[in-house]
């Protein structure tokens, strides 16, 4: 209900330049894997294909009543960074100050999942003064923790080594030596509560005191190395080659992509073993301007039985083009092979009204305003937590919405009474212009 809300608000917060699906040539409808209101769509080559605005502007999506949903770019930084922290079972042992360690042989009872269920104080171990280490159960995380976070009540200080291990018995250093404390002074406060770690995954951590302060009430959490960042898929396709002339001993080819991607890459494949040419791409605008993107030197050589080569070439930023011009110096045996590598657009939907759902592509007039649907995303997240991020929606087979016909550049129609009007105001101009000339020679000859 309360997403259903949003998407309302969403849908009154911008402007809708798209009304219908048939403003748009193509459409694929949502192939949807569950129940669910929150979509992401990664743009397969098909609909590049079908879209004719370079920035993918005329993208939309609608329900089965024909009415727009909301529909936005997704990117990394509408959601934010998974940050967790847990608290850790903590087990105090006492041992005597000449022990350097704990005698675990008999203190510790593991359930099947290896966590400590229950530790006790064996036979011989002093109790009454001495020093207090901690076992800490790690076993339940699913990452390794990159910080102690220590609580205790009132003030106090004390000094621990950080061991680790993997089966109660073998320890190793983690921290050799780290000071935790909380002092309080009239309305001064001075902490420092935190055991910084390399990142550590095993089961089990152990403070080692190094002297005899305690910590009343001693609470210790974790704070786990964040989530990897996703390192973004990254797809390939080729290029068609259109065009092929030599011109005083350079190569000239060019090529079109079946759509407006983001190239990030380009990777040619010689139609010979053996190459050696100075190559720069130009990306071909729609306004006819030529925009260098990259120049790098092609090899491609066999010395002593090892394979050399150098064939692909990172793209400079710039607009998004279907055609680029490769020129080589000097001329290659043959044209090569072009392949582009790009990063895939992905959208998120919003989905509202009845399904089935459809993403409709292709227009030369309409456009799409992106819906504000970040604050939609953080909701989600904050209900269904924090590594919660929109399934993936497959897009079934393209029909045809509006066709061909709305791909087509609109003819202007001449407003006849505006030209009137300008008509009518240029003679009235030219008039008193000539009036005034008139005038002039008539003084010119009075005097």
């Amino acid at each position: 209900m309360k997403l259903a809300l949003l998407c309302t608000v969403l849908l009154a917060a911008f402007p809708a330049r798209a009304s219908t699906p048939d403003d748009f040539a193509w459409g694929f409808p949502l192939v949807l894997s569950a129940e669910g209101s929150a979509w992401q769509i990664e743009l397969p080559p098909e609909v590049y294909a079908a879209s004719v605005d370079p920035e993918l502007g005329d993208i939309a999506a609608f329900d089965a009543a024909g009415k727009l949903v909301p529909l936005a770019r997704w990117e990394p930084g509408l959601l934010p960074a998974v940050v967790e922290a847990v608290q850790l079972p903590l087990f105090p042992v006492h041992r005597a100050v000449d022990a350097p360690q704990i005698d675990l042989r008999l203190l510790v009872q593991r359930g099947a999942d290896r966590s400590l269920q229950q530790v006790a104080i064996a036979q011989g171990t002093a109790q009454d003064g001495g020093f207090v280490d901690y076992l800490l159960d790690a076993s339940h995380l699913e990452r390794p923790i990159e910080r102690l976070d220590l609580a205790w009540s009132g003030a106090g200080s004390a000094r621990f080594a950080v061991e680790a291990s993997d089966d109660l018995e073998h320890w190793r250093v983690v921290v050799a030596s780290a000071t935790v404390l909380q002092l309080e002074q009239a309305d001064e406060k001075l902490q420092r509560r935190h055991i910084p770690l390399p990142p550590t995954a095993a089961p089990y951590l152990r403070l080692r005191a190094l002297d005899a302060a305690t910590l009343a009430a001693l609470r210790v959490g974790a704070t786990l190395v964040p989530l990897a960042e996703k390192r973004p898929i990254r797809r390939s396709i080729d290029a068609s080659l259109v065009a092929a002339e030599i011109r005083d001993g350079a190569g000239r080819y060019t090529y079109e992509l079946p759509g407006s991607f983001d190239v990030e890459r380009l990777e040619l494949v010689p139609a010979s073993d053996r190459a050696l040419a100075q190559v720069n791409a130009q990306a071909l605008l729609p306004d006819g301007y030529a925009q260098q993107r990259a120049s790098f030197t092609l090899l491609r050589a066999e010395q002593d039985g090892t394979q050399v080569t150098r064939t692909a070439v990172a793209v400079g930023p710039g607009p998004r083009a279907r055609r680029w011009l490769l020129e080589s110096r000097p001329a290659l045996d043959a044209p090569p092979r072009l392949t582009a590598v790009y990063e895939p657009d992905r959208f998120v939907v919003l989905l509202q009204g009845e399904g089935p759902w459809l993403l409709a592509a292709g227009s030369s007039t309409a456009r799409r305003a992106d819906a504000p649907i970040g604050a939609a995303l953080t909701g989600l997240r904050d209900q269904l937590g924090e590594k919660w991020e929109p399934p993936f929606a497959a897009l079934g087979e393209r029909r045809e919405l509006g066709g061909n016909a709305v791909l087509a550049a609109p003819v202007r129609e001449v407003d006849w009474k505006s030209a009137l009007l300008w008509a009518v105001l240029a003679i009235g101009a030219g008039a008193v212009a000539w009036i005034a000339v008139v005038l002039l020679r008539s003084s010119r000859a009075g005097a």
